[in-house]
């Protein structure tokens, strides 16, 4: 389960720095030693295998910690993107219903007003408590707990770990269901891939409320030891600050962030400090000029990848040579991408056709969407509803949204 990773970690790597959040630096046996305590509170709130805890909060090594010790209990955890407004947090915490609430004065406000209509909530933590919001309660409490930790939770390794909702661009939002086994694919599979180890530090910018940060950086970045320097939100000249003194080796970004990192690098009249080995770049097109001005002024070539909440990162362009500028890469080793037609048989290379995905980092299903299980599933098949090509060497490209729903 995906607790074993810190719990190895800790033992591995000791004092080694985890994370690093503004002034305040954690070791592993430090991130450890907190999610258990936080894990013992929960358990004494009666969270149990099975429940919900929704996070709302920015980016913080909090956040950190309530993923770690919901896995340790085996409670799923729902995070709301700080970017999401009053209206789209009510859906999701009505739709996934949990039982206890982590937030921060700021983002709680949004919500504060509704929260009578929040009928699945017992209790609420603030990262900042307020007596303006009453009854909510101090996050700091949680890490008092009343008994000693226990040994984690004993539930079967497919159950939930975490449900990420969609951006919603084909209608509702849809809460993608992702296990811990298949997590734990995803996390050695993309650690070997892009050689992860204890020697990286990666900057977090994009909201750990997203897959895409989740995934392929706290995961892998906490299983190799590496260092999780997290920024609260993305802020281009922060970025690249951090990037020097801190002496970032991977960066996670989607173009438009790179193109603002770009523009900050361009304002510099000095050279900056600059350890960048890997910048990985997904979630929309990324123009030519964006990978232009970051070779010129990091050094470095991006490296073009394709994946969504419910897949993981499912092709990549390779690390070293080999990239192929437009394409979104080969698909990657630890799972099957195929280029289908309506009926579900495969495209021949240079044809067109619905990307559909299969293997073990998909996820298991959207909760309480029987719906759009049916039809986001075919022949043990994920349909993306993205179209691409599949050239003659292999490397996949991506030709925008299916105009019209699957059926």
């Amino acid at each position: 389960m995906l607790y074993d990773i810190l719990l190895r970690s800790a033992d591995t790597f000791g004092d080694k720095t985890a994370v690093v959040f503004k002034n305040r630096r954690y070791g592993f046996r430090a991130l450890l030693k907190m999610t258990d305590l936080l894990a013992e509170s929960l358990r004494g709130l009666g969270l149990k295998q099975g429940d919900r805890l929704s996070t709302y909060l920015y980016n913080c090594p909090e956040l950190v910690l309530a993923y770690f010790a919901c896995f340790k209990l085996g409670v799923t955890v729902v995070p709301i993107n700080y970017r999401l407004k009053e209206d789209e947090a009510h859906y999701i915490i009505n739709r996934s219903r949990p039982a206890v609430l982590i937030s921060e004065q700021s983002l709680f406000s949004r919500i504060a007003e509704i929260m009578p209509e929040l009928t699945s909530l017992n209790q609420t933590f603030l990262l900042d408590p307020s007596e303006a919001f009453a009854g909510t309660l101090a996050f700091a409490d949680l890490l008092v707990p009343l008994r000693r930790p226990a040994p984690a939770a004993e539930f079967p390794s497919g159950s939930d770990a975490v449900i990420f909702y969609t951006a919603g661009t084909t209608g509702s939002p849809k809460g993608a269901v992702l296990a811990h086994d298949q997590m734990m694919t995803h996390t050695r599979g993309h650690c070997d891939l892009v050689h992860y180890s204890s020697d990286d530090r990666t900057l977090v910018c994009l909201p750990l409320s997203n897959n895409f940060a989740f995934s392929h950086q706290m995961l892998c970045a906490l299983c190799s030891g590496a260092t999780l320097v997290i920024a609260p939100a993305f802020d281009p000249d922060e970025s690249l600050e951090l990037i020097g003194r801190e002496g970032i080796t991977l960066l996670y970004m989607m173009p438009a962030m790179y193109r603002a990192l770009n523009n900050a690098a361009e304002t510099k009249t000095h050279p900056f400090p600059n350890r960048l080995r890997l910048a990985v770049v997904a979630g929309d097109t990324t123009p030519k000029a964006v990978f232009d001005g970051f070779k010129l002024h990091f050094g470095l070539e991006m490296c073009e990848g394709i994946g969504m909440t419910e897949t993981q990162i499912y092709a990549l362009n390779p690390i070293g040579g080999g990239k192929r500028f437009g394409s979104v890469g080969l698909p990657v080793g630890y799972t099957k991408v195929a280029v289908q037609d309506d009926a579900g048989n495969p495209v021949p290379a240079g044809g067109t056709g619905e990307i559909a995905v299969r293997g073990g980092i998909v996820m298991r299903r959207y909760l309480d969407n029987p719906e759009a299980n049916a039809s986001g599933f075919r022949n043990g098949w994920f349909l993306t509803g993205d179209l691409g090509r599949f050239d003659d060497d292999g490397y996949l490209w991506f030709h925008g949204r299916r105009e019209h729903p699957k059926t």
